[in-house]
């Protein structure tokens, strides 16, 4: 039987991808010149959100190849969200649904709103407050996909599926998740803003960052995974 879950993850190995390339050349020249932190998040951001890399090359000197695998690594993560949080079977699902999963949040992900206000000094570090409008669209789909869950529940214990293999039962669930949120797409908006501060701080060496704490804050906000909250 099938059953929706709650979120359990976040953009952890994309957080790893940014923070790995801050310590590059051209950041350190920025540091001396002046940094922007707020430049900075908003480059994170933009990579991880909209796939636009100049910001973040900018800010890194990251390559366009290391700047695409932050973004991809951000799509993989969530597309493990997706599948822990609606019941997925990850031993059973097939290739094409992942690669149909993630594409389905690379779609998202283009909706992502968030405005990065200016860098306040503290100290050695900068507050940066960014106002993100989380995106609704589980919100409106959360009905549908309830409904298609105890449906399908119901045809398991009626027997339909006793003549299907593991795989093709798990894609029957599968393919049915994924056209509800994806019929959704096109009508999602967005919930209240939400306001998230983190703190841009150096290391020892001087080179600026993000904790992952403060990435996973920002990234709890860009798609509301709590339907039932309003």
């Amino acid at each position: 039987m099938k059953a929706l879950g709650k979120k359990m993850a976040v953009l952890l190995t994309a957080l790893l991808v940014i923070v790995n390339l801050t310590g590059c050349g051209a950041l350190s020249d920025l540091i001396r010149s002046g940094f922007d932190a707020s430049g900075y998040i908003q480059g994170i951001l933009d990579c991880t959100y909209k796939a636009e890399y100049e910001q973040y090359k900018k800010l890194t000197d990251a390559t366009d190849e290391e700047a695409e695998a932050a973004y991809e690594s951000g799509i993989e993560a969530e597309a493990q969200t997706f599948m822990t949080w609606l019941g997925v079977d990850t031993d059973l699902v097939s290739d094409e649904t992942v690669d149909a999963i993630k594409e389905f949040y690379r779609q998202v992900y283009q909706k992502s709103s968030y405005e990065v206000k200016d860098a306040v000094k503290a100290d050695t570090s900068y507050l940066v407050e960014v106002v993100i409008d989380p995106i609704d669209i589980f919100h409106l789909a959360w009905q549908d996909l309830n409904d298609f869950a105890d449906e399908f529940n119901t045809r398991y214990e009626n027997g339909e599926f006793d003549t299907y293999t593991p795989e093709e039962y798990e894609k029957e669930y599968d393919d049915g998740i994924l056209e509800i949120c994806n019929s959704y797409i096109d009508q999602c908006g967005y919930l209240d803003p939400v306001t998230v501060t983190v703190t841009v701080y150096p290391d020892e060496n001087g080179l600026y960052g993000i904790s992952d704490d403060d990435f996973a804050s920002l990234d709890a906000q860009i798609i509301s995974y709590n339907p039932t909250a309003e």
